[in-house]
């Protein structure tokens, strides 16, 4: 039988990985700033990953609470708003999209109830994605040691033409689950299909000059400053790089300096090898400078992903490191 009772107890290790995602972020527009607390009010539940028929079958539900402080930005109201965020159904059986963020806030004033709606919308989303994070890291890095080879798979790997490890091979392909909820096995997410693409284009505006805003897409200590991690490879063209640990491999096909850049460009949960094309254009406007991205073939599945993670952890990441989100004098 290929069933292994193989089980790993994950809840420490998801308690950590909560505070390390989620204590003393920020979130942040042009009109307001919201941080979240530096320790989470309330961290309940459990979780626990191990193995059925060789697939790794992650389960988890979680109660997390926590506090917030947010104000207006470039406003002669400097009062500081208070509040709490609360997450309630962090399971196996929603994806982080389905997530329920209740917020609140202390004060009942009319700035108050804007800043809490920038928090209960943006920050919600951010929790949401910080919380994707986690239900990623938990089934595909903290249990990736639980496959191990069965008397079929280990019989293969010994008989194989040329002594190939069929096992390793497969030990170092990437572990998408879904949950069903249901306490049975899930089937492992198949590579999607060539057809099952999707395009994007995004627009920004950035109060800095276009050669400013290119040096961030194109200069090694820039990317390192608004990621916050280190950038693996050469940031020239032609060559592979990676940022965010790895999370995301791009490479710079053509730049037209000061103009555009062309990059292929892919997440690591997507489908092995396949990468998706990004124009990122910089035209000069009065206020700064207008981006317009546009990037093709990426997964169906991760197109809500994709364009959340260029706003948070690109657009977002640049304005907050270098200041291009406020007015140019």
């Amino acid at each position: 039988a290929e069933y292994m009772g193989t089980q790993k107890d994950a809840s420490s290790w998801s308690k950590e990985r909560f505070n390390t995602l989620l204590n003393d972020q920020t979130i942040e527009n042009d009109v307001y700033s919201c941080t979240l607390d530096s320790k989470l009010t309330k961290i309940e539940g459990e979780a626990d990953s191990y193995m059925r028929k060789n697939t790794v079958i992650a389960c988890f539900e979680w109660v997390i609470i926590g506090g917030w402080k947010g104000a207006l930005r470039n406003s002669e109201n400097k009062t500081t708003y208070e509040g709490t965020f609360e997450v309630t159904n962090l399971s196996d059986e929603n994806k982080a999209s389905e997530l329920d963020v209740c917020v609140t806030c202390a004060q009942n004033t009319d700035d108050a109830y804007n800043v809490k709606e920038f928090m209960r919308l943006q920050g919600a989303d951010f929790i949401r994605e910080q919380l994707g994070k986690y239900m990623d890291d938990l089934r595909q890095v903290y249990s990736k040691d639980l496959i191990l080879p069965t008397q079929k798979s280990a019989s293969q790997s010994a008989s194989g033409s040329g002594g190939t490890n069929v096992h390793k091979e497969t030990l170092n392909n990437p572990i998408v689950t879904k949950g069903n909820g249901t306490g049975d096995a899930d089937k492992t997410e198949k590579p999607e299909v060539q057809g099952a693409m999707k395009d994007l284009t995004l627009k920004e505006e950035f109060f800095c000059s276009p050669d400013d805003l290119f040096k961030v897409f194109t200069d090694k200590d820039a990317m390192r400053a608004f990621t916050r991690s280190n950038v693996d490879g050469d940031v020239k063209e032609g060559c592979s790089f990676a940022l965010f640990g790895g999370a995301i491999r791009t490479t710079i096909v053509k730049s037209d300096p000061y103009k555009s850049v062309n990059l292929l460009w892919r997440h690591e949960s997507w489908p092995a090898d396949h990468m998706s094309s990004v124009e990122v254009k910089f035209e000069l406007c009065d206020s700064g400078t207008n981006l317009q991205l546009i990037q093709k073939q990426i997964p169906a599945s991760k197109l809500e992903d994709t364009q959340n993670g260029w706003k948070m952890h690109y657009f977002q990441a640049i304005k907050q490191t270098f200041g291009y989100g406020g007015r140019m004098f």
